[in-house]
Protein backbone atom coordinates (compact mmCIF):
# COMPACT_ATOMS: atom_id res chain seq x y z
CA UNK A 1 0.00 0.00 0.00
CA UNK A 2 1.72 3.27 -1.08
CA UNK A 3 2.01 5.94 1.51
CA UNK A 4 0.44 9.38 1.10
CA UNK A 5 3.94 10.84 0.70
CA UNK A 6 4.67 8.55 -2.23
CA UNK A 7 1.38 9.45 -3.88
CA UNK A 8 2.03 13.15 -3.44
CA UNK A 9 5.55 12.69 -4.81
CA UNK A 10 4.10 11.11 -7.94
CA UNK A 11 1.27 13.60 -8.32
CA UNK A 12 2.92 16.86 -7.37
CA UNK A 13 5.07 17.36 -10.50
CA UNK A 14 2.00 17.13 -12.76
CA UNK A 15 2.22 20.81 -13.73
CA UNK A 16 6.00 21.31 -13.42
CA UNK A 17 6.64 20.38 -17.05
CA UNK A 18 3.52 22.09 -18.47
CA UNK A 19 5.56 24.58 -20.53
CA UNK A 20 8.02 21.98 -21.85
CA UNK A 21 8.36 20.95 -25.47
CA UNK A 22 6.77 17.66 -26.62
CA UNK A 23 9.04 14.74 -25.84
CA UNK A 24 10.00 12.19 -28.45
CA UNK A 25 12.37 9.27 -28.94
CA UNK A 26 12.90 6.42 -31.37
CA UNK A 27 13.83 2.98 -30.03
CA UNK A 28 13.57 -0.63 -31.12
CA UNK A 29 11.52 -3.25 -29.30
CA UNK A 30 12.64 -6.83 -28.68
CA UNK A 31 11.59 -7.90 -32.18
CA UNK A 32 13.51 -5.06 -33.85
CA UNK A 33 10.44 -2.98 -34.63
CA UNK A 34 11.01 0.78 -34.45
CA UNK A 35 8.72 2.61 -32.06
CA UNK A 36 8.42 6.38 -31.75
CA UNK A 37 6.91 8.14 -28.79
CA UNK A 38 5.30 10.60 -31.20
CA UNK A 39 3.29 7.70 -32.62
CA UNK A 40 1.27 7.80 -29.38
CA UNK A 41 0.09 11.40 -29.73
CA UNK A 42 -3.50 11.66 -28.52
CA UNK A 43 -2.93 9.06 -25.78
CA UNK A 44 -1.63 9.20 -22.25
CA UNK A 45 1.63 7.21 -22.05
CA UNK A 46 3.34 5.70 -19.03
CA UNK A 47 7.10 5.31 -19.69
CA UNK A 48 8.80 2.94 -17.26
CA UNK A 49 12.57 2.60 -16.95
CA UNK A 50 13.80 -0.67 -15.47
CA UNK A 51 16.78 -3.04 -15.29
CA UNK A 52 17.10 -6.78 -14.93
CA UNK A 53 19.32 -6.42 -11.88
CA UNK A 54 16.69 -4.22 -10.13
CA UNK A 55 14.90 -6.38 -7.54
CA UNK A 56 11.91 -4.04 -7.13
CA UNK A 57 11.50 -3.70 -10.91
CA UNK A 58 10.12 -7.25 -11.18
CA UNK A 59 7.31 -6.58 -8.71
CA UNK A 60 6.59 -3.23 -10.39
CA UNK A 61 6.38 -4.95 -13.80
CA UNK A 62 3.57 -7.15 -12.49
CA UNK A 63 1.73 -4.02 -11.31
CA UNK A 64 2.18 -2.39 -14.71
CA UNK A 65 0.89 -5.49 -16.49
CA UNK A 66 -2.26 -5.40 -14.35
CA UNK A 67 -2.69 -1.65 -14.93
CA UNK A 68 -2.38 -2.07 -18.69
CA UNK A 69 -4.95 -4.86 -18.58
CA UNK A 70 -7.38 -2.63 -16.68
CA UNK A 71 -6.84 0.50 -18.77
CA UNK A 72 -5.86 -0.38 -22.33
CA UNK A 73 -6.57 3.19 -23.51
CA UNK A 74 -3.56 4.35 -21.47
CA UNK A 75 -0.43 3.16 -23.26
CA UNK A 76 2.60 1.70 -21.46
CA UNK A 77 6.17 1.55 -22.73
CA UNK A 78 8.90 -0.30 -20.84
CA UNK A 79 12.49 0.80 -21.45
CA UNK A 80 15.40 -1.40 -20.36
CA UNK A 81 17.98 0.95 -18.86
CA UNK A 82 20.96 -1.26 -19.70
CA UNK A 83 23.12 -2.07 -22.65
CA UNK A 84 21.35 -5.41 -22.97
CA UNK A 85 20.35 -7.07 -26.22
CA UNK A 86 17.09 -8.80 -27.03
CA UNK A 87 18.78 -12.18 -26.64
CA UNK A 88 20.13 -11.26 -23.23
CA UNK A 89 16.75 -10.06 -21.92
CA UNK A 90 14.56 -12.88 -23.18
CA UNK A 91 15.25 -15.26 -20.27
CA UNK A 92 14.50 -12.54 -17.71
CA UNK A 93 11.31 -11.34 -19.41
CA UNK A 94 9.97 -14.87 -19.93
CA UNK A 95 8.71 -14.84 -16.33
CA UNK A 96 6.13 -12.17 -17.22
CA UNK A 97 3.05 -12.25 -19.42
CA UNK A 98 3.87 -8.91 -20.95
CA UNK A 99 1.08 -6.91 -22.57
CA UNK A 100 2.99 -3.75 -23.45
CA UNK A 101 6.16 -3.14 -25.55
CA UNK A 102 9.65 -3.45 -24.09
CA UNK A 103 12.21 -1.13 -25.72
CA UNK A 104 16.01 -1.34 -25.76
CA UNK A 105 17.74 1.87 -24.70
CA UNK A 106 21.27 0.67 -25.38
CA UNK A 107 23.44 3.79 -25.75
CA UNK A 108 20.72 6.35 -26.50
CA UNK A 109 20.21 9.34 -24.25
CA UNK A 110 16.57 10.28 -23.75
CA UNK A 111 15.65 13.86 -23.07
CA UNK A 112 13.77 15.16 -21.09
CA UNK A 113 13.48 11.86 -19.20
CA UNK A 114 17.13 11.71 -18.20
CA UNK A 115 18.97 12.02 -15.96
CA UNK A 116 17.38 9.39 -13.76
CA UNK A 117 17.71 9.43 -9.99
CA UNK A 118 17.36 5.67 -9.71
CA UNK A 119 15.53 2.61 -10.94
CA UNK A 120 12.78 1.99 -11.43
CA UNK A 121 11.66 5.40 -12.69
CA UNK A 122 8.27 6.13 -14.21
CA UNK A 123 7.37 9.15 -16.33
CA UNK A 124 3.93 10.12 -17.57
CA UNK A 125 3.39 11.83 -20.93
CA UNK A 126 0.12 13.57 -21.76
CA UNK A 127 -1.69 13.31 -25.14
CA UNK A 128 0.20 16.39 -26.39
CA UNK A 129 3.54 14.63 -25.83
CA UNK A 130 4.48 16.70 -22.74
CA UNK A 131 6.07 14.87 -19.81
CA UNK A 132 3.90 15.97 -16.87
CA UNK A 133 5.22 13.72 -14.11
CA UNK A 134 8.32 11.67 -13.22
CA UNK A 135 8.76 9.49 -10.17
CA UNK A 136 11.81 7.54 -8.98
CA UNK A 137 10.74 4.37 -7.22
CA UNK A 138 8.26 1.57 -7.67
CA UNK A 139 4.73 2.49 -8.71
CA UNK A 140 1.60 0.48 -8.15
CA UNK A 141 -1.76 0.20 -9.84
CA UNK A 142 -3.30 2.27 -7.05
CA UNK A 143 -0.75 5.07 -7.49
CA UNK A 144 -1.31 5.25 -11.22
CA UNK A 145 -5.09 5.14 -10.76
CA UNK A 146 -4.90 8.01 -8.28
CA UNK A 147 -2.89 10.10 -10.73
CA UNK A 148 -5.12 9.46 -13.71
CA UNK A 149 -8.27 9.86 -11.64
CA UNK A 150 -7.04 13.30 -10.64
CA UNK A 151 -6.38 14.10 -14.30
CA UNK A 152 -9.91 13.01 -15.19
CA UNK A 153 -8.66 10.20 -17.41
CA UNK A 154 -10.28 7.42 -15.40
CA UNK A 155 -13.24 7.49 -13.04
CA UNK A 156 -13.59 6.52 -9.42
CA UNK A 157 -14.56 2.82 -9.14
CA UNK A 158 -17.60 3.69 -7.06
CA UNK A 159 -18.64 6.29 -9.60
CA UNK A 160 -18.02 3.80 -12.39
CA UNK A 161 -20.12 1.19 -10.59
CA UNK A 162 -22.86 3.71 -9.93
CA UNK A 163 -22.79 4.81 -13.56
CA UNK A 164 -22.86 1.19 -14.64
CA UNK A 165 -25.83 0.43 -12.41
CA UNK A 166 -27.58 3.58 -13.64
CA UNK A 167 -26.94 2.55 -17.23
CA UNK A 168 -28.20 -0.96 -16.55
CA UNK A 169 -31.30 0.49 -14.89
CA UNK A 170 -31.82 2.80 -17.87
CA UNK A 171 -31.43 -0.09 -20.30
CA UNK A 172 -33.82 -2.22 -18.21
CA UNK A 173 -36.33 0.63 -18.20
CA UNK A 174 -35.97 1.07 -21.95
CA UNK A 175 -36.35 -2.68 -22.41
CA UNK A 176 -39.46 -2.71 -20.24
CA UNK A 177 -40.87 0.26 -22.13
CA UNK A 178 -40.11 -1.43 -25.44
CA UNK A 179 -41.71 -4.67 -24.29
CA UNK A 180 -44.75 -2.74 -23.06
CA UNK A 181 -44.99 -0.90 -26.36
CA UNK A 182 -44.68 -4.18 -28.26
CA UNK A 183 -47.35 -5.78 -26.05
CA UNK A 184 -49.64 -2.81 -26.58
CA UNK A 185 -48.98 -2.94 -30.31
CA UNK A 186 -49.75 -6.67 -30.35
CA UNK A 187 -52.94 -6.11 -28.33
CA UNK A 188 -53.97 -3.30 -30.67
CA UNK A 189 -53.25 -5.45 -33.70
CA UNK A 190 -55.24 -8.32 -32.16
CA UNK A 191 -58.14 -5.97 -31.41
CA UNK A 192 -58.03 -4.58 -34.94
CA UNK A 193 -57.90 -8.10 -36.37
CA UNK A 194 -60.88 -9.11 -34.21
CA UNK A 195 -62.79 -5.98 -35.26
CA UNK A 196 -61.96 -6.72 -38.89
CA UNK A 197 -63.21 -10.29 -38.47
CA UNK A 198 -66.41 -9.01 -36.88
CA UNK A 199 -66.90 -6.52 -39.71
CA UNK A 200 -66.26 -9.25 -42.24
CA UNK A 201 -68.76 -11.52 -40.45
CA UNK A 202 -71.35 -8.72 -40.45
CA UNK A 203 -70.68 -8.07 -44.11
CA UNK A 204 -71.06 -11.77 -44.89
CA UNK A 205 -74.30 -11.90 -42.88
CA UNK A 206 -75.52 -8.77 -44.66
CA UNK A 207 -74.69 -10.35 -48.01
CA UNK A 208 -76.55 -13.52 -47.00
CA UNK A 209 -79.56 -11.45 -45.95
CA UNK A 210 -79.36 -9.39 -49.10
CA UNK A 211 -79.15 -12.56 -51.20
CA UNK A 212 -82.16 -14.01 -49.35
CA UNK A 213 -84.11 -10.79 -49.87
CA UNK A 214 -83.13 -10.73 -53.52
CA UNK A 215 -84.22 -14.34 -53.90
CA UNK A 216 -87.51 -13.64 -52.12
CA UNK A 217 -88.07 -10.56 -54.27
CA UNK A 218 -87.28 -12.56 -57.38
CA UNK A 219 -89.70 -15.30 -56.37
CA UNK A 220 -92.36 -12.70 -55.53
CA UNK A 221 -91.82 -11.05 -58.88
CA UNK A 222 -92.11 -14.44 -60.58
CA UNK A 223 -95.37 -15.11 -58.73
CA UNK A 224 -96.64 -11.67 -59.66
CA UNK A 225 -95.80 -12.29 -63.30
CA UNK A 226 -97.55 -15.66 -63.15
CA UNK A 227 -100.61 -14.03 -61.52
CA UNK A 228 -100.66 -11.29 -64.14
CA UNK A 229 -100.34 -13.84 -66.90
CA UNK A 230 -103.18 -15.93 -65.40
CA UNK A 231 -105.28 -12.80 -64.98
CA UNK A 232 -104.52 -11.75 -68.53
CA UNK A 233 -105.40 -15.21 -69.86
CA UNK A 234 -108.64 -15.24 -67.82
CA UNK A 235 -109.48 -11.75 -69.00
CA UNK A 236 -108.74 -12.78 -72.57
CA UNK A 237 -110.93 -15.88 -72.22
CA UNK A 238 -113.72 -13.87 -70.69
CA UNK A 239 -113.38 -11.23 -73.37
CA UNK A 240 -113.46 -13.93 -76.06
CA UNK A 241 -116.53 -15.52 -74.51
CA UNK A 242 -118.21 -12.17 -74.23
CA UNK A 243 -117.36 -11.38 -77.80
CA UNK A 244 -118.79 -14.68 -78.96
CA UNK A 245 -121.95 -14.13 -76.92
CA UNK A 246 -122.32 -10.65 -78.27
CA UNK A 247 -121.78 -11.88 -81.80
CA UNK A 248 -124.40 -14.56 -81.35
CA UNK A 249 -126.85 -12.09 -79.90
CA UNK A 250 -126.34 -9.75 -82.80
CA UNK A 251 -126.85 -12.56 -85.30
CA UNK A 252 -130.11 -13.64 -83.67
CA UNK A 253 -131.44 -10.11 -83.56
CA UNK A 254 -130.77 -9.59 -87.23
CA UNK A 255 -132.49 -12.77 -88.56
CA UNK A 256 -135.75 -12.59 -86.44
CA UNK A 257 -137.90 -15.55 -85.22
CA UNK A 258 -137.84 -18.59 -87.53
CA UNK A 259 -141.14 -20.35 -88.70
CA UNK A 260 -141.73 -23.76 -87.44
CA UNK A 261 -141.36 -26.36 -90.20
CA UNK A 262 -144.71 -27.67 -91.84
CA UNK A 263 -145.18 -31.27 -91.47
CA UNK A 264 -147.36 -32.89 -94.27
CA UNK A 265 -148.97 -36.18 -93.51
CA UNK A 266 -149.48 -38.35 -96.55
CA UNK A 267 -152.24 -40.83 -96.01
CA UNK A 268 -151.37 -44.36 -96.82
CA UNK A 269 -152.32 -45.60 -100.20
CA UNK A 270 -154.83 -48.43 -99.89
CA UNK A 271 -154.04 -51.57 -101.75
CA UNK A 272 -155.93 -52.08 -104.99
CA UNK A 273 -159.23 -53.82 -104.72
CA UNK A 274 -159.51 -57.25 -106.17
CA UNK A 275 -161.75 -57.56 -109.28
CA UNK A 276 -164.51 -60.14 -109.32
CA UNK A 277 -164.74 -62.68 -112.12
CA UNK A 278 -162.06 -63.89 -114.39
CA UNK A 279 -160.35 -61.51 -116.57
Amino acid sequence: MPSLLLLLTLLSPARVFADAEPADFTLNDLSGTTIKLSDYRGHWVVVNFWASWCASCADETKELIEFQQRYPRIRLLGINYEQQTEKGLRPYLSQFELNYPQLLLRYTTLSPFEPLKGLPTTAIVNPDGIMVSKYAGSVTVEMLETFFRKEGVISDPKAVQAAKEAEEARQAEEQAAQEKAEAEAEAKAAAEAKAAEQRAAKERAAKVRAAAKAKAAKEKAARARAARKAAQEKAAAEASAAAEAQSAAQTQATSGPQAAPVQTTIPPIPPPEAKSGNP
